[in-house]
């Protein structure tokens, strides 16, 4: 019991600290990897975004693509309105810019299928996937496809900044927590997936996906990576998105995640295969170990409860265990600010992650979608399958 016990803690420890750490001694014996200077011409670019009851946000994103500092004649988007219910389609149809492409669906079936669909019309050479929530700086693009001049590269992850940090849920810490490891994961040829608001792929190299896909960011990068192909993180290729506006709309995203997340974990097993090298290692080290935290608190917590009956030392610590669980999960209940904002933040965290496995042994029905609430006084919106991304990308 003492073993599985220090076992299941020590396993999470590495995995949230001792990772980091060999991340960074391994950042200083790899050669990192330079960006390479843009050439001329630009490839050409298709920006997908697939949308659902975005009326809100879509005119909004639709202008600040139009606007990006990318060659005219290179550039274009298709928005695909998945059987949205609100005036989404019409908005999109009322832009008039020759760039823009709609694609509706009359029937919601879900992100993996529309993208499906979106890609299988792109003739261009990249694909720059988004969401209608996103926000892109002007040169998003340009930072993103000047490294496929480096034929081996296939896919290229950009940073999204979150906006409203600092809240209740304490997100925006986590996230930029988030990116340092993905910044060191793509220098040492360890980066997996990417944010589904802000990355870029060689059309040739895009799979179809299964239409119950949940975390399809991660997937579509995880697949090129697996079969080869260099993903690199480029941090100056900035997009911006607002948080969650509660933590009830992010314990409920987390959920989504959670359930995409083992589904993922059992198609992309063969990922574990030690001739993936980097790529393995980091996703045992990042991913799996996160997932199944929740897991290995359950086997700590039943460890130390039964040797509670024992000793006088694991009763004690049973005893602090569970009032700092209690006091932390409980006083933001009451309306009262928790002690220790960060640890009620990572027990929400995989509370909702438990909570997703739950959902995906009950059987992952489909991958259609539902909007969120918006943040208030904020033009941006968050959609249930952006990550992990999106903001689905796994990232938990």
């Amino acid at each position: 019991m003492e073993v599985a016990l220090w076992l299941s803690l020590a396993l999470i420890l590495y995995s949230y600290f001792g990772y980091p750490l060999v991340l960074m001694l391994l950042d200083r014996l790899v050669t990192a990897r330079r960006a390479p200077l843009q050439t001329q011409p630009l490839p050409s670019v298709t920006v997908i975004v697939a949308a659902y009851n975005e009326a809100d946000c879509i005119a909004g994103r639709l202008d600040n693509l139009l606007a990006l500092d990318y060659p005219r004649d290179r550039l274009s988007i298709i928005v695909g309105d998945d059987g949205s219910t609100d005036a989404t389609r019409s908005i999109i149809e009322s832009n008039s810019d020759p760039r823009v492409t709609l694609v509706h669906f009359s029937q919601n079936r879900g992100k993996a299928a529309t993208l499906n669909d979106l890609v299988a019309q792109a003739g261009s050479e990249l694909i720059v996937f988004s969401d209608a929530n996103t926000h892109f700086d002007e040169g998003v693009l340009r930072h993103l496809v000047r490294h496929f001049e480096d034929a081996g590269v296939d896919a290229v992850c950009g940073e999204l900044r979150l906006e409203g940090e600092g809240g209740p849920n304490q997100d925006g810490l986590y996230w930029r927590y988030e990116q340092f490891l993905k910044r060191i994961e793509g220098r040492i040829g360890g980066l997996l997936g990417a944010n589904g608001a802000n990355y870029a792929i060689r059309t040739r190299c895009y799979s179809p996906l299964r239409e119950d896909t949940l975390i399809d960011d991660f997937t579509i990068v995880m697949r090129i990576a697996m079969a080869g192909g260099t993903v690199v993180y480029d941090e100056s290729a900035l997009a911006h998105e607002s948080v969650a506006p509660t933590v009830q709309d992010e314990y409920r995203r987390r959920v989504r995640i959670g359930a995409g997340n083992y589904q993922a974990f059992f198609r992309l097993f063969s990922a574990l295969h030690p001739r993936h090298g980097m790529l393995a290692f980091a996703f045992f080290s990042h991913k799996v170990l996160r997932w199944f935290t929740p897991h290995l608190l359950i086997v700590a917590g039943v460890c130390l409860l039964v040797l509670a009956m024992e000793s006088a030392f694991y009763l004690l610590l049973a005893i602090l265990s569970i009032a700092l669980v209690l006091i932390c999960l409980g006083m933001p209940r009451l309306g009262l600010a928790s002690p220790a904002p960060v640890l009620t933040f990572w027990l929400m965290m995989n509370l909702a992650m438990f909570h997703g496995w739950l959902v995906f042994l009950s059987g992952v029905k489909g991958g259609t979608w539902n909007s969120t609430p918006h943040p208030p006084n904020a033009s941006d919106s968050h959609t249930s399958q952006s990550q992990e991304h999106d903001r689905s990308d796994a990232d938990q």
